[in-house]
């Protein structure tokens, strides 16, 4: 890691942080911090590691979003008709709902739907579901119900 990006007030001994990092997902840093002070006792030394491992934690929630973008921008309603849309559409919005539901924090990080995925899954809300003719798809440990006439 370049020299310079903290500083350690010399009264306080507060640490901060002088630039932005540039992290690529797996990077790993090791920041050693090694205090000494003297008083009339003598010199006292102590030295702190940690180590920092950069993660994207929306990175697996992204390559979901993809394969619904890819298989979902294609549909348009015949006729009128608001027929559901295959499986290969559904079970990507239905997983990329999950995945960013499964918690707040991913919520507020990972939401980001510039292709409109949302509006998708409210156009066609009535085929994710439970009812008598559908067909199950595994998904994670979750189940996605996908009616058998949206299937082609």
């Amino acid at each position: 890691m370049p020299l310079n990006y903290f500083c350690i007030h010399r009264l306080s001994g507060q640490i901060k942080v002088t630039k932005d990092f540039a992290f690529k997902d797996g990077d790993e840093f090791q920041l050693k911090i090694r205090v000494t002070d003297s008083d009339q006792w003598g010199k006292t030394e102590n030295t702190a590691t940690f180590k920092f491992i950069s993660r994207d934690e929306c990175k697996d929630i992204r390559v979901i979003y993809e394969e619904a973008v890819r298989f979902c921008t294609r549909i348009s309603p015949a006729n009128g008709q608001m027929s559901c849309p295959g499986g290969e559409c559904l079970k990507p919005l239905y997983k990329w709902r999950e995945a960013v539901n499964a918690t707040e924090k991913l919520r507020v990080d990972c939401a980001s739907d510039p292709d409109n995925m949302e509006a998708v899954i409210q156009q066609y809300s009535n085929c994710i579901g439970k009812s008598r003719g559908y067909l199950q798809c595994p998904v994670h440990t979750n189940k996605l119900n996908v009616f058998k006439s949206s299937l082609t």
